[in-house]
């Protein structure tokens, strides 16, 4: 997945310190470690494949300490989906980026402007307060290209895109596991990836 980093600029006129008006950041840091925190959200996102198969990516910060790529997958590679001929799996990847003051903007506002205008989210989707993650928050599905499911959320200079995607286990109404078609996957997989995001939202750091 690609980060997200554009840079707005302001020139900002003279104000004395103490009669700043900034909303002041929460977060000086990213994430020491990757899905801290968040045993219980995955045990959620992966149902019946915990406790198989997981692959962790490794740590990929970006631009120094502004930006943080985690991923994981969970999988049975046992079973294949005889469609697609892929096995079951969960895939969910989590990319933070980080907002501090640079001398010009203070760090919420600079994370405000970023999440607003952001390069991953289709010009359509428009934050929503409805999906009660952060402060500011948008939900899309993926594309032609890639069949997941997208959340991407504002937390005071803290901004996160949750992706959720996969092929994996489904109840059916006997109660018996077994798999949705391939062609089904990407419409149910957006209660799944807002359930990560309010789970991240929970312990951004």
């Amino acid at each position: 997945m690609l980060a997200v980093a554009l840079t707005v600029t302001a020139m900002l006129g003279y104000v004395p310190a103490c009669a700043s008006t900034a909303e002041p950041p929460r977060f000086s840091n990213l994430p020491a470690k990757c899905f801290a925190g968040l045993d219980d959200t995955l045990k959620e996102l992966a149902g019946p494949l915990y406790g198989l198969q997981r692959f962790d990516g490794p740590d990929l910060p970006a631009n120094g300490t502004s930006q943080m790529t985690c991923t994981t997958k969970f999988q049975d590679s046992a079973n294949t989906l005889k469609r697609a001929g892929q096995p079951y799996q969960r895939d969910i990847t989590i990319m933070y980026s980080l907002y501090l003051d640079d001398g010009g903007q203070d760090a919420v506002t600079r994370a405000k402007d970023n999440f607003r205008s952001s390069v991953i989210r289709p010009a359509n989707v428009t934050p929503s307060s409805s999906l009660n993650v952060g402060e500011e928050a948008a939900s899309w599905p993926g594309n032609a290209n890639f069949s997941g499911w997208n959340v991407e959320f504002r937390e005071s200079n803290l901004v996160v895109v949750v992706t959720v995607a996969g092929s994996d286990y489904a109840m059916d109404f006997t109660g018996k596991v077994t798999v949705q078609e391939w062609s089904k996957i990407p419409g149910e997989l957006r209660g799944p990836a807002e359930l990560a995001a309010k789970g991240v939202a929970q312990h951004p750091i």
